[in-house]
């Protein structure tokens, strides 16, 4: 019986700009094809611009990055669409901070600035410096690992928790979104488990600790501490003795293919 069906999947060319739906995409062992492979720079500080530090960088949440005519295009808020060296202006009068683009490449991708808001049983709180791709061998802007994975049924069971707060998969940024029949979380049911999804096998790594970036204001979508705390009822110690508030799961890939909205996602026999 299938874990799953694909039902959505996204990729996110700019870190912490709004992705790009797409029907089919190939993964390799950075994860999605042209996931995250380009961010800015903070020339003032030499840090990766992430909204997870929303003082600075929330208006980077209404812009969005796509890919046209096998061309990176940015969209900025006042609705024009530039490639990235016209845009960069814009964005660093957008910020007010001197920004300037890197690709990602091995070894130098750098850490980001984040601020964690001080809850109830979680044990980051205030402002941290942290490593990008910090779990992983991917060459990419990811926080974690390669591929982040979520469950419909996970975003139910949140809603459970704060029912006035609008639970959308933008909050959460995952690549593959899956319709579950499994009730709950389901997805942590994969951890430490191969998933085969389309033509990729996936190895699932661990689940996804939630942080600010998921509270903070997105066009359609108001800014909600309450996101946060839903998820704080799902707290789990990842390492070091910290406790975070998780929903999702993060995967590497470990056989490279196409994966298509659609796709059943099969659990494989352990070896």
């Amino acid at each position: 019986m299938p874990a799953g069906y694909v039902q959505s999947l996204t990729r996110y060319p700019v870190k912490s700009m709004q992705g790009e739906p797409l029907d089919a995409v190939s993964l390799d062992a950075n994860g999605l094809t042209g996931d995250r492979r380009l961010a800015l720079i903070d020339t003032q500080t030499n840090k990766v611009v992430s909204a997870k530090q929303p003082q600075h960088y929330r208006a980077l949440l209404d812009c969005s990055a796509r890919t046209v005519d096998g061309r990176l295009r940015i969209e900025l808020p006042d609705m024009s669409v530039l490639d990235p060296d016209q845009a960069l202006a814009p964005l660093s009068e957008l910020l007010g901070r001197p920004l300037h683009w890197q690709p990602a490449q091995p070894g130098a991708l750098g850490s980001y600035a984040s601020t964690w808001p001080r809850l109830a049983g979680l044990t980051m709180s205030g402002d941290h410096d942290l490593n990008m791709a910090m779990a992983t061998k991917a060459v990419s802007f990811v926080d974690m690992a390669a591929v982040h994975l979520m469950t419909r049924s996970t975003l139910t069971q949140l809603e459970t928790f704060s029912p006035q707060s609008q639970f959308d998969p933008r909050r959460f940024r995952p690549n593959i979104m899956v319709d579950s029949d499994d009730g709950g979380f389901a997805e942590e049911q994969w951890i430490g488990r191969k998933l085969q999804v389309g033509e990729c096998v996936l190895q699932v790594s661990m689940r996804t600790p939630r942080c600010v970036m998921t509270t903070v204001a997105q066009p359609g979508l108001a800014n909600d501490i309450g996101v946060l705390r839903a998820a704080a009822n799902n707290i789990h110690e990842l390492g070091q003795g910290n406790r975070f508030a998780c929903a999702g799961v993060y995967a590497e890939v470990i056989r490279p293919g196409v994966v298509r909205i659609g796709d059943a996602l099969a659990l494989l026999p352990d070896d």
